[in-house]
């Protein structure tokens, strides 16, 4: 896998060059027909691919699952049946929110691309501020992964428990345990 990516990205050190300028190093393309063609590349590999990918894999895992089961009858299928749709809700918030966080940056991207050298401010705008909603597609599968289902949303919240009354049990301790006598030292007193 790596090096199919190594192999996909291999044009980018080719084609681009670092340009100097008086209060900034910027890495841009050199050729205007090369900015379109990458600008599809990246469209393809990274606003529909991944999520066509992620949902061949996991429906054929989910159906692979089902198969191995019918085999195996296990006694609890009900909850291995909740389980799985979990899962599976997991997958589909996951897709949507790649699809929604990629897609509206690659279209401005495509756009941007062609209305080069001089793309419009409004462009420019939806640029930056789509960049901004790309980026947290990265972030957003731990908070997915962990809302997205009942059974992970109770696992956190347990896990948020534990550790708040763990720091209570450091910072406050129990006086209902009992503690060490102190005596005080006193001369002994002779008779």
């Amino acid at each position: 896998m790596i090096l199919i990516v190594c192999a996909a990205y291999s044009h980018v050190p080719v084609y681009n060059m670092l340009i100097t300028r008086s209060t900034s190093k910027v890495c841009t393309s050199i050729d205007p027909i090369y900015s379109k063609i990458n600008a599809i590349f990246l469209v393809i590999f990274l606003a529909y691919l991944p999520p066509m990918l992620m949902t061949i894999c996991c429906i054929t895992t989910l159906i692979l699952l089902r198969r191995q089961r019918r085999r195996v009858m296990p006694i609890n299928q009900v909850r291995l049946r909740q389980r799985d749709t979990q899962l599976f809700k997991m997958l589909l918030l996951y897709v949507a929110f790649h699809i929604i966080s990629t897609t509206p940056f690659s279209t401005v991207l495509l756009i941007a691309v062609y209305q080069l050298p001089n793309p419009s401010p409004t462009v420019l705008l939806l640029y930056r501020l789509f960049v901004l909603l790309f980026n947290a597609s990265f972030s957003i599968s731990f908070y997915i992964y962990t809302m997205g289902t009942p059974f992970y949303r109770q696992e956190f919240y347990r896990l948020i428990i534990d550790t708040v009354k763990h720091y209570q049990r450091m910072i406050r301790p129990n006086y209902n345990q009992a503690r060490p006598r102190m005596t005080i030292n006193t001369p002994f007193k002779r008779s």
